[in-house]
């Protein structure tokens, strides 16, 4: 709309796949002007300014907000990047879930409610996730544990202002020492809020 909101970099150390490098959100629910300029600048460490375009996520579609309820891996409301593979098991919720070890690969869903649950099938082969909330790192749990555990909650946040949050779930690619892998799983997220 004319107002220059962010000058964000695309550099890291380490090459991730599918990285959101920038979010805004919370705008009027109405017809917006972007415009992406190449700003010809880059951080110190960075070998070039050469900048890219790849994909872009337009959020504000009421129906896939996720209220106050269960919600399953297969969920309209639910985005993926690249790096998620799709498995049937006894061990998830509802018989499926997804999993990565693709480093910067995330799950991402907007939320109407005061805070949200996440329930995986814990193992001795999972790794950790970092958990964004409005776009601040706020948790890096890990998904490990020294036996299976179905359904088990490894993370919660709750007491946020209720209203629409932003999440994004992200493979870390970094585990615990016990744990003999990176892998992490999606699968059963519950919103809390009222009903």
């Amino acid at each position: 709309d004319g107002k220059l909101v962010a000058s964000p970099s695309q550099y890291s150390k380490d090459v991730y796949s599918d990285k959101l490098y920038y979010s805004i959100y919370g705008l009027e629910n109405k017809n917006h002007v972007v415009k992406i300029e190449v700003a010809g600048s880059k951080e110190a460490a960075s070998k070039s300014n050469v900048v890219i375009f790849d994909r872009v996520v337009i959020l504000g579609d009421e129906n896939n907000i996720l209220k106050p309820g269960t919600y399953e891996e297969d969920n309209s409301g639910i985005a993926y990047s690249r790096g998620w593979t799709s498995e049937k098991h006894l061990d998830y919720s509802n018989g499926s879930g997804k999993y990565s070890s693709n480093i910067g690969s995330s799950v991402d869903f907007i939320f109407e409610g005061t805070g949200i649950e996440l329930y995986v099938p814990t193992s001795e082969g999972r790794g950790i996730v970092n958990v964004y909330v409005d776009g601040k790192l706020v948790a890096s749990p890990s998904q490990y544990s020294s036996e299976i555990q179905k359904d088990k909650m490894y993370y919660s946040i709750s007491g946020l202002e209720n209203k629409n949050h932003v999440v994004k779930i992200e493979v870390s690619g970094i585990k615990d020492g016990a744990s003999k892998s990176n892998i992490v799983i999606f699968d059963r997220i519950v919103v809390l809020g009222d009903e």
